[in-house]
């Protein structure tokens, strides 16, 4: 009678596509490959480095703040 974790073999499987989830995967892009994706018309799906974007969200940190007066 162990204690900790065990592989019950239920776990992932690389090798099983769910519902689309290896589509949905993480992956970092710079600013400079989301500006040179070329503009689609319609539904057409937008594609960087041969893989279909499906969403984009901006993650940035802020290094220096001045502030200035407005007029």
């Amino acid at each position: 009678m162990g204690g900790g974790w065990m592989n019950s073999g239920g776990g992932d499987d690389d090798s099983k596509v769910r519902g689309g989830y290896k589509n949905q995967t993480l992956r970092p892009v710079t600013i400079k490959q989301l500006v040179e994706v070329p503009i689609t018309t319609g539904d057409m799906p937008v594609h960087i480095d041969g893989e279909e974007i499906k969403q984009i969200k901006f993650v940035g940190i802020v290094r220096n703040i001045v502030q200035q007066s407005v007029n």
